[in-house]
């Protein structure tokens, strides 16, 4: 397995410093447990909450440090990640998004932006709430 380019030591940094090629790359061979963990940890989001969307258990990322995810659910941590990122760009600050993304939405039917993140058509809804708040639009 090719070294990760994602380490716990900078998976805070945005979506957009690597390519679309290296993410790919990256959710094919397992995203490092350590990475998820510390986003987990730093993301200010709800860990229970978080964890349930993408699907992982507590046990999987307290694995040894040298734990891969599996594609599956590295590619829900990615779908994740985007969108927090996105939040971060519209909102202005991780709190402003972890606040954001925890709170029920009426454009969202009222379910609360992360919760339906477990999913690409609710990453969609949720993306374009996000692109509506950008433009000018109410939440």
């Amino acid at each position: 397995m090719a070294k990760s380019q994602i380490t716990a030591a900078n998976v805070m940094k945005p979506f957009s410093a690597l390519t679309t090629q290296a993410w790919m790359r990256e959710v094919r061979q397992g995203l490092p447990t350590a990475a998820v963990r510390k986003f987990v940890k730093d993301s200010g989001l709800d860990p229970k909450a978080l964890l349930r969307v993408l699907q992982i258990s507590k046990r999987t990322l307290e694995r040894k440090a040298d734990a891969h995810l599996t594609p599956a659910q590295s590619d829900r941590f990615l779908r994740v990640k985007r969108i927090y990122d996105e939040g971060v760009d519209v909102l202005g600050d991780a709190q402003a998004a972890a606040g954001w993304l925890q709170d029920r939405n009426r454009m969202l039917e009222g379910e609360r932006p992360l919760d339906i993140l477990d999913t690409e058509v609710g990453a969609e809804s949720v993306a374009i709430a996000l692109n509506n708040i950008a433009g000018g639009l109410p939440a």
